[in-house]
């Protein structure tokens, strides 16, 4: 893949498969937890606490042995699942595994599972846009990995930090553009982080440029 495809893509699986072994299972684990929200309200409640625990722990609130109790409740859920139902739940249950290596299926599970809720007639429409959405969370999350940015020291003010705090932990993505405006009174020409900061789509929970500024992976 070259960096134009990687900006044009709109196949998650390609993308995934294209970054398989060079990013985080943070990271995998956030973008599998955003694909969930999806088919959310159709959960069993044992899939449903088991996601929650599995995004927990991607952020660092939830230990190993919670993970642990999920993974039970997911696959108790699952055993039980019946029909559509079950692709959702499979994808839960790989959340909730410690090990994150193997990032190739979830975008591919997650939209055919959210096209398969729909009417037959509506369901190759939802399954484009579904996997558009998670063409998208994935720039956001992951960056351009032919363009990697590195946090100069001297962005890091006091303003800019508590600005990426208070993004990440409120999910305050409309305050991005305020980020970039400290940024640059901090004295960052990156354009790279300056215009994801300022680009008019969606943000998600792991946004590369918070995330960069914040030291997470």
């Amino acid at each position: 893949m070259t960096e134009a495809e990687w900006q044009a893509a709109t196949d998650p699986k390609a993308m995934l498969r294209f970054l398989e072994g060079k990013v985080s299972d943070r990271k995998l684990r956030l973008f599998g937890v955003l694909c969930c929200q999806d088919f959310i309200a159709l959960l069993d409640p044992r899939s449903l606490k088991a996601l929650n625990a599995a995004g927990r722990f991607a952020d660092g609130r939830l230990g190993s042995s919670g993970l642990s109790r999920a993974l039970t409740h997911a696959t108790q859920a699952l055993q039980e699942s019946e029909g559509g139902l079950r692709q959702g739940e499979l994808v839960i249950k790989w959340l909730c595994h410690k090990n994150m290596s193997q990032c190739e299926g979830i975008a591919r599970e997650s939209a055919e599972y959210t096209a398969a809720q729909q009417p037959r007639h509506m369901r190759n429409a939802t399954r484009r846009v579904a996997r558009s959405r998670r063409a998208s969370a994935i720039r956001d999350i992951f960056g351009n990995p032919f363009r990697p940015v590195t946090a100069d020291p001297s962005w890091l003010t006091s303003t800019v930090l508590a600005l990426a705090e208070g993004i990440y932990v409120d999910r305050a993505f409309d305050r991005m553009p305020i980020l970039a405006d400290a940024l640059q009174d901090a004295g960052c020409e990156n354009e790279d982080i300056l215009n994801h900061s300022r680009q008019p789509g969606e943000h998600v929970r792991g946004c590369w440029a918070v995330d960069l500024l914040l030291g997470k992976v």
